[in-house]
This record gives C-alpha cells, sequence and structure tokens, in this order.
C-alpha cells in the first residue's frame, strides 16, 4: 500500500495502480486500495471504477470513502445517483 501511495505521489500512475491491484489480491478486505486505486482508474475506465468500488461496499457496505468515490462517479452523468450515494455517506459515520 505505501509503495503505491508514493508511487502515486510520484505521479509514476501505472506502478500505483499495480501496487493497488497487487494489494486487493492479497488482501481483499485493505478497503483504502479499492479507493486508491478507483482514484487512479477515475473516468479512464468509469465501468470498472464503479466495479471496483461496489465490490469494495459488498465486503464493506458502510466504507464512506467508497460510499463517496461512486457518488463521484455520477455526479457529471447521473446526478440523481450521486444524490443518493451522498445521502448514504452521510448516514454513515
Amino acid at each position: 500500500m505505501y509503495l503505491g501511495n508514493i508511487a502515486g505521489s510520484e505521479n509514476r500512475i501505472s506502478d500505483a495502480k499495480n501496487y493497488y491491484e497487487r494489494v486487493i489480491e492479497l488482501s481483499r478486505k485493505y478497503f483504502e486500495a479499492y479507493v486508491e486505486l478507483a482514484g487512479l482508474i477515475g473516468e479512464q475506465d468509469i465501468m470498472r471504477t464503479r466495479r471496483l468500488l461496489r465490490r469494495c461496499l459488498t465486503m464493506n457496505p458502510g466504507f464512506r470513502p467508497a460510499i463517496v468515490a461512486l457518488a463521484d462517479t455520477y455526479r457529471k452523468s447521473d446526478p440523481e445517483v450521486a444524490a443518493k450515494y451522498d445521502k448514504l455517506a452521510d448516514s454513515v459515520k
């Protein structure tokens, strides 16, 4: 995870993606890695980003950073869905 964070801060996006994917492969419940990877994939592959975040939320439905990130993927395309996720995120503390 730390290597992914370092690679991301150094703008080595491909390396960072690989590190986060490896973290998820080794420890499916390292939820922060899902959010970081989703942030790197972003709008390049929006469907993959959404699947990744939903997989995280399947294991931990109350993980607020994943809910917020999922809402962000809908901001431009479907503000109503984004608002529903925002409401859900507000209900999770």
